[in-house]
C-alpha cells in the first residue's frame, strides 16, 4: 500500500475521532490501531479500513452513539485481526461477506480460517458460544462457498470485566466450567455442536489469550 493512501487513511480517521470526540473507547487507542494496521503488510484489504469505520461511527441507526458497543467490538475485531497478523498471517478484516447486518469479521488466509469475535457482558457465555457456533451452521450467516474455501472456524471471546466468574480462570478450570456446568446441560451449549464447528474456541482474560482446540473438550 502506498504511502499516501496509507496517510490519507489514518488522517481521515484523525479528522472523524476528533469531530466526534470520543470519550469511552478513546481517540488514541482506534486510531493507534488503525495506524498499526495500514502500516502492516499482512493485512490485505487496508482499503476498507474507512467502509469499516462509517459502518460503526457514522450509521444514522446508531444514533450518534460512537461510544457504545459497536465501537467496541469494531476494535477488538481490528485487535484480533492485528493478533494473527503478528503471527505471520495474512489477514482480512471486511464485512463484505457478513450477512445483512454491518458485521465485521476477521479472515485468516494463511490458516484458511474464519474467525467470529463475541465481547462478554454479562453472565451469556454459553449464549455467545452459541452465537458462534450459529454463525457457521446457520443457513444464511455465511455462504457455502466462503464455509469451503476457509474451512477452519475459530471463536474468539473477550472477558474484560473483572467481577465475571471467567475473568481468572486457567485454561484447564475454563474446561471443568464448561463440563460441569454448560456441556450438554439444559439451556447450555449442545457439546457434538461444539466440537464439529469450532476448531479453536479463544478466550481473552486475565490470564491472557487461552486456546481451547476442539479436541480437549
Amino acid at each position: 500500500m502506498a504511502f499516501f493512501e496509507k496517510y490519507f487513511i489514518i488522517l481521515c480517521f484523525e479528522y472523524c475521532a476528533t469531530d466526534f470526540k470520543f470519550e469511552k473507547l478513546g481517540n488514541e487507542e482506534m486510531s493507534e490501531m488503525v495506524s498499526k494496521l495500514a502500516n502492516s503488510s499482512g493485512f490485505l484489504n487496508p482499503e476498507d479500513l474507512l467502509d469499516n469505520l462509517n459502518s460503526t461511527f457514522i450509521k444514522p441507526k446508531l444514533n450518534g452513539d460512537i461510544n457504545g458497543q459497536g465501537a467496541i467490538n469494531l476494535l477488538k475485531e481490528f485487535e484480533e485481526g492485528k493478533y494473527w497478523i503478528d503471527k505471520e498471517n495474512e489477514v482480512y478484516i471486511s464485512k463484505k461477506w457478513a450477512d445483512e447486518t454491518d458485521e465485521v469479521d476477521v479472515t485468516i488466509v494463511t490458516k484458511e480460517a474464519l474467525v467470529e469475535c463475541k465481547n462478554l457482558n454479562g453472565n451469556n457465555l454459553g449464549n455467545l458460544v452459541n452465537e458462534i457456533i450459529k454463525k457457521y451452521t446457520m443457513e444464511g450467516k455465511l455462504s457455502k462457498a466462503l464455509k469451503d474455501q476457509f474451512p477452519n472456524h475459530f471463536g474468539k471471546i473477550s472477558i474484560s470485566n473483572t467481577t465475571n466468574e471467567f475473568y481468572n480462570l486457567n485454561k484447564q478450570q475454563i474446561i471443568n466450567k464448561f463440563r460441569q456446568e454448560l456441556l450438554d446441560q439444559p439451556g447450555g451449549i449442545i457439546k457434538d455442536k461444539l466440537i464439529d464447528t469450532i476448531q479453536e474456541l479463544h478466550f481473552e482474560n486475565g490470564q491472557g489469550r487461552i486456546i481451547i482446540k476442539n479436541t480437549e473438550w
